[in-house]
């Protein structure tokens, strides 16, 4: 008799575990997404056929996680659990804002640190987004600090420059959000690639 009440117990709790299992709420997972160019972003052909690194890059620790973070009042977050990010953010930025210079200069000679660029590089580009904010319903705010180093020559050069960019979100839901993520990338990109552009210009002289 115990030894049926006990496998009746046994059985009533796997099937409360397997429920539990299944009503869980499924994981969607984001990316973001690089730009689309139109037409022809004027670039000086010097800068154009450089090698690019872009990276190392920092993001704030509240977002480096891999749920998506959402503001929902003036001091304070939530973190959507059933919301999160394909890879770590951290990466998905610095390769966002490579392949938007790539696509930005028609080059395929810029990589995604920690990539192999395999051999010597033209300029480095460092990146230390200050602020990475979403708040659904209205705007995604990035705000980057970036600094673009020309190692052509022996002694370093380097041009800085900050790029703050608010997003409306269109649409509802969190794929809107990465969105707007992914256009304020864009901005920041060609802000990016503005410096590089200078420096050509200031090489071609």
């Amino acid at each position: 008799m115990r030894r049926s009440i006990g496998r009746s117990m046994t059985l009533a709790l796997s099937l409360g575990l397997a429920q539990a299992c299944t009503s869980s709420p499924p994981v969607h997972l984001y990316t973001l997404s690089s730009m689309e160019v139109s037409g022809h972003f004027p670039s000086a052909q010097s800068a154009k056929d450089r090698r690019i690194m872009v990276g190392p890059l920092s993001i704030p620790d509240v977002v480096d996680r891999p749920q998506m973070v959402v503001r929902s009042g003036p001091n304070q977050v939530i973190l959507v659990d059933d919301h999160r990010w394909a890879e770590p953010l951290k990466s998905e930025v610095t390769r966002v804002i490579a392949e938007n210079i790539g696509r930005l200069m028609e080059s395929g000679r810029v990589w995604a640190y920690p990539e192999n660029a395999g051999g010597l590089l033209d300029y480095r580009v460092l990146v230390a987004i200050q602020l990475f904010e979403s708040t659904p319903g209205r705007d995604a705010v990035i705000d980057a600090l970036w600094t673009v180093q020309s190692l052509r020559q022996a002694g370093s050069e380097t041009k800085t420059g900050r790029s703050r960019v608010e997003e409306s979100i269109s649409g509802k839901g969190y794929e809107a959000i990465a969105a707007a993520h992914s256009r304020a990338l864009g901005v920041v990109s060609r802000d990016i690639v503005e410096a590089i552009r200078s420096f050509g210009e200031a090489h071609d002289q």
